[in-house]
């Protein structure tokens, strides 16, 4: 376990880890995801560290595979791109890891080879996103009206029960996570109404929630956006509803 906890924790500390995800829907509520990522990947196997995160085009079809065979998704444009970054391209201040951390967190050669993956993932039915995205989904259609209910983990480390080495890993993640995120937009006709329950970024067709990285391991303890004076919460939830107004007519008659 503590060796799992270093490998995540040099990860985020290390990686330029940015999520970024789209679903774009059309009119009747189908539509595509679109999904882009940086992982690092095991040095000579380009097989992803993050298991939920895959890196090779064999490994994103076996994800989705039960799913692409009941013709429920369908995947495209499928693009790979690996890269290197030496040390000193590597976020944080890797003069503070601990002498001893290597022998704890295992070959030093890991973390310096990442892939860039793209894909889509396209859906008739919008119930189906609850089968692709990431952290809490819950799908919700009744006649016009949809509603996405999204819940995204924070941990709960606490720095003063760690070890020296995790700890000085713990610091370092802090301090690199602040430059990094994971973004969610979503994507609809302009003629929809939506709502949500954060101060999303909106433009018209389209509400993104950008959830800094350093959100997950640094909350303070309860979602201060929209409950200040509420207990401690375990998550932090996103939620947005579209309402699917007719296309507005348009009279080409003078």
């Amino acid at each position: 376990m503590r060796r799992l906890l270093l490998v995540f924790l040099a990860f985020v500390n290390a990686a330029c880890f940015d999520y970024r995800e789209r679903v774009v829907f059309n009119a009747n509520f189908s539509g595509y995801v679109q999904i882009n990522y940086t992982v690092p990947v095991y040095p000579e196997e380009n097989r992803s560290l993050i298991a939920f995160l895959p890196a090779s085009e064999e490994a994103i079809r076996e994800k989705y595979e039960r799913f692409l065979n009941g013709d429920r998704l369908r995947l495209s444009g499928i693009l790979i791109d690996y890269f290197e970054k030496g040390p000193d391209d590597l976020d944080g201040d890797s003069t503070q890891i601990p002498a001893d951390s290597v022998a704890v967190y295992g070959d030093p050669t890991l973390l310096r080879r990442f892939a860039r993956v793209r894909y889509q993932i396209f859906f008739d039915e919008p119930e189906t996103l609850e089968l692709v995205l990431p952290g809490r989904v819950v799908v919700q259609r009744e006649g016009r009206r949809l509603r996405i209910d999204r819940s995204f983990p924070i941990s709960k480390l606490d720095p003063d029960n760690l070890s020296r080495v995790v700890e000085a890993y713990h610091r370092m993640s802090v301090r690199s996570l602040e430059k990094h995120s994971m973004r969610f937009s979503y994507v609809f006709p302009e003629y929809f109404d939506s709502q949500s329950n954060r101060v999303d970024t909106v433009v018209a067709g389209e509400r993104t929630f950008e959830l800094p990285l350093a959100r997950t391991i640094t909350d303070p303890g309860r979602d201060l956006e929209t409950d200040p004076g509420q207990p401690a919460r375990s998550n932090i939830e996103w939620n947005v509803r579209l309402i699917a107004n007719p296309r507005p007519r348009t009279d080409d008659t003078e």
